[in-house]
């Protein structure tokens, strides 16, 4: 903390002030760090104010000054920092006096500096790509370090049992005059058409960004490998091995006359060595308590002051609540839009979630869980979605972020893997991504029903074309149900043995 900005202490507070801080509900929720940065806030408006007691009169005009001396002497983010902490401790031990002026100028300064920031990021990035990564920065070239070290050192040293080549071995095979052409991307499945068309996509981006051949060869194939690392260096082996086989098969369709031999080689010696990351298991909680999760998480919002963390709460709740009972794909569920994806009934409720296109490729329509969320989207829309929207222009988006845009579907994952991730009772103690809800969701059905014509209704739910994708669910299912009947046989073997 810079000297030039004290805090005064909580026990030298005013009597009123300590009250109101001390009975209030929401700093009870907060973490205890968290809470004492918020005292801190306030008490550092008092020193700076120089008296002990601020009153509703002169509270503003300190406020004022206060910030006009923070924006001054700190950099830019930290001065940010302390307002908003500021107005979090005003809302609560100032309740009359509004505060939204001050929380929209927080808003509009923060975006600022991240457009300046995103901007000054792309400006960097433009001058610093060379095809060696030798004048990227530092990020960028510790993200290469360790791609090298994950995707190269790694798979060669387990490559003995997988006749793996190295890069510097490999070299392109000469034109397949005698090999059939690939089969048509017309009977490809409309999901792998996508996937393959979106990696190819990537390909070619990465290729102009990176200076690399636009036509795979073994130098452009390790140079792509370490582009996508370094792009997001949390991305499992098992997808990037899914990556090359897609490029795979889209140089078969587009260039059959040339020889992929070394791709196909290379990919599946990937797809054998790769290993699957996630352990779902440990992310497995039964789905009622998932939905009951994001109804406690609306509840504690509308206790709190209507600020942007209020809002936010209530946002994350009402969003994992829906998704617990309507599992669909992430860029599908972060995407509702009122009158494009969310229609609604003529007296203005939800009524049908319509998906003009899913992974499968075709169109999904499924009614809007009224009945449960009905009453908690309309607090939603009514009472905390204004608070994020701020002034900017509604363009019907259901999920806003702080900053009053849409959230990105990546966002929306981050904050629902927080709330859970959080231990208990102020979140699940294990932190839940949007799409092991469809894998939870399909094992608790086929857990609490064992209707054969219900369980057929699953897949049209998860959004699914073909019927057996559930099958290990049935079958996972059916092992519980099993051990808990031979349990129960055991428990009767057990009493009868202990009879006199």
């Amino acid at each position: 903390m810079p000297a030039a900005f004290p805090s005064t202490p909580v026990d030298s507070w005013p009597d009123q002030a300590r009250t109101r801080w001390s009975s209030s509900r929401v700093p009870q929720d907060w973490s205890p760090r968290y809470r004492q940065r918020i005292a801190r806030a306030y008490g550092r408006l008092l020193a700076h104010a120089g008296t002990p007691d601020l009153g509703k009169d002169e509270v503003t005009d300190a406020v004022d000054a206060f910030c006009a001396d923070v924006e001054a002497t700190l950099k830019p983010s930290s001065a940010i920092t302390y307002t908003e902490e500021l107005v979090y401790a005003l809302v609560i031990l100032y309740p009359d006096v509004d505060w939204t002026p001050f929380q929209a100028r927080n808003r509009d300064r923060r975006a600022t500096l991240r457009r300046a920031r995103e901007s000054a990021r792309q400006g960097r990035t433009e001058r610093g790509m060379r095809r060696e990564g030798e004048y990227w920065p530092a990020e960028q070239r510790q993200r290469l370090a360790q791609s090298n070290v994950r995707v190269s050192d790694r798979l060669r040293q387990r490559a003995k049992s997988s006749q793996w080549t190295p890069r510097s071995k490999r070299q392109p095979g000469p034109a397949a005059t005698d090999a059939p052409v690939a089969k048509s991307t017309a009977n490809w499945s409309p999901a792998r058409r996508s996937a393959v068309f979106a990696t190819w996509d990537r390909y070619q981006r990465l290729a102009a960004q990176h200076d690399f051949s636009q036509i795979p060869t073994p130098d452009s194939l390790d140079a792509f490998v370490k582009a996508v690392v370094g792009e997001n260096s949390d991305i499992s082996d098992v997808s990037l091995a899914d990556y090359v086989g897609r490029i795979y098969a889209a140089c078969r369709s587009l260039y059959p006359e040339q020889g992929w031999a070394w791709l196909k080689h290379d990919w599946r010696a990937m797809a054998r060595l790769a290993e699957a990351r996630r352990d779902k298991r440990a992310q497995f909680v039964p789905i009622d308590e998932l939905y009951l999760f994001g109804i406690r998480m609306m509840h504690r919002a509308v206790d709190m002051p209507r600020t942007v963390e209020a809002a936010t709460m209530y946002r994350d709740g009402l969003f994992i609540a829906l998704l617990a009972l309507r599992p669909k794909r992430r860029s599908n569920i972060t995407s509702l839009k009122v009158g494009v994806t969310l229609l609604l009934a003529a007296e203005g409720t939800p009524e049908t979630i319509v998906f003009a296109r899913t992974k499968n490729g075709s169109p999904s329509t499924t009614p809007y869980p009224s009945q449960h969320l009905g009453v908690y989207h309309d607090i939603w829309w009514q009472q905390f979605r204004p608070i994020l929207l701020g002034d900017r222009p509604d363009r019907g988006d259901v999920w806003i972020g702080k900053q009053g845009e849409a959230v990105r579907h990546d966002q929306l994952w981050r904050q629902m893997r927080k709330r859970t991730a959080a231990p208990e009772p102020v979140g699940l103690g294990r932190a839940i991504g949007v799409h092991i809800v469809r894998t939870i969701y399909a094992t608790s059905i086929a857990e609490a029903i064992s209707d054969p014509t219900l369980l057929r209704l699953t897949p049209w739910m998860l959004d699914h074309r073909d019927p057996r994708s559930i099958e290990p669910y049935n079958l996972h299912a059916s092992g519980m149900a099993a051990a808990a009947e031979l349990e129960r046989a055991a428990d009767l073997l057990r009493h009868r043995d202990q009879r006199p």
